[in-house]
């Protein structure tokens, strides 16, 4: 059969669907819209807590991170890695998280980097000083499920 003939069928199937006449003319672009993976610096000096977050984070797709687990270091590593989001925990040797988070805020690359907090101080003090430091959320690790924080970095990318 001639590839001609099929003009003149009222449906025209293509990819396994039918599509109608008018849509055959009009330029089709078959691409899949694929989402960057956005590059996470995870600062965390638990490495039981960064075997959890790297396997969970793997599993959901998100394979692009840096792993930072002393405070006085998370700078440098900003500085080099140029995040788009951070996963940084309070209490770390060197620098408490806070005091490197505000570092990073000084910088002009800094600014508007979103962060979340994952931390076992539920201390309304760090709270504060986390929500002037323009964090994003502020999770208790015994309160939330890691799949809660992929969920929470994958709605930044919507």
């Amino acid at each position: 059969m001639s590839p001609l003939k099929h003009f003149n069928r009222p449906a025209i199937e293509m990819f396994g669907r039918p599509i109608r006449r008018a849509n055959w003319f009009s330029p089709i672009i078959i691409s899949k819209v694929k989402k960057s993976i956005p590059k996470i610096l995870i600062v965390e000096d638990d490495q039981f807590m960064v075997r959890i977050l790297t396997r969970e984070f793997n599993q959901a797709g998100l394979t692009t991170y840096q792993i930072v687990n002393d405070g006085k270091d998370v700078l440098k590593e900003f500085k080099k890695y140029k995040p788009d989001l951070m996963v940084l925990d309070i209490l770390l040797p060197g620098k408490t998280g806070l005091e490197a988070l505000k570092e990073i805020r000084e910088l002009k690359e800094g600014k508007n980097v979103p962060v979340f907090i994952l931390t076992n101080y539920g201390n309304p003090e760090f709270r504060k000083l986390a929500k002037d430091l323009s964090v994003n959320d502020y999770l208790i690790k015994s309160n939330t499920l890691v799949s809660e924080l992929i969920q929470k970095i994958k709605s930044l990318g919507e």
